[in-house]
């Protein structure tokens, strides 16, 4: 009788671990599912804002790196264009949809928004761009969080120099 009792506490014990395993996967297959769903939620049509005066200055951490000629040790050259800036936004706004870890997150007049997803880990990095003047464009791309970046700032903002350059030789 005592080994009756014992091998139906085992099927008992079995049948407990397959429903927690199964509630375990489901509860993934929901996260997941809620993930995907805030991903598609936050690539909707970027919003409108007022520009800002001026590109913020660089904080001691996390990494940064802005146009600004205050800015010594985080200073980046700004994006220089020909024409109307609405073109140079509109070319821009074109190379940033292109781009499957850049969104556009919100624009303004002569300002865009844009957040920069790292391939590997998928942090969130953010990334302004600024008319500073005629046929200026002033950059900034930040860390949300982290003490190190690794270069990703400065080869994001190269990336987006290149493509940015190549995309005016390409128009008519």
């Amino acid at each position: 009788m005592g080994k009756k009792c014992l091998s139906f506490d085992r099927r008992s014990a079995s049948f407990q671990r397959r429903a927690r395993t199964k509630a375990l996967g489901l509860l993934t297959v929901l996260g997941t599912l809620a993930g995907c769903t805030a991903v598609a939620l936050s690539s909707a049509a970027p919003h409108w804002v007022e520009a800002p005066e001026a590109l913020a200055p660089c904080p001691l951490a996390p990494p940064c790196l802005v146009s600004r000629e205050d800015e010594r040790r985080a200073y980046v050259e700004p994006l220089a264009f020909r024409g109307a800036v609405e073109d140079a936004l509109a070319r821009l706004e074109r190379l940033i949809a292109d781009d499957p870890q850049l969104t556009l997150e919100a624009r303004g007049p002569g300002y865009l928004k844009v957040v920069a997803r790292t391939p590997l880990m998928g942090y969130e990095d953010d990334v302004e761009i600024l008319h500073q003047g005629p046929g200026v464009l002033g950059l900034r791309s930040a860390s949300r969080i982290g003490l190190f970046a690794g270069g990703t700032h400065g080869q994001r903002l190269a990336a987006l120099r290149a493509a940015f350059d190549a995309s005016a030789s390409a128009a008519p």
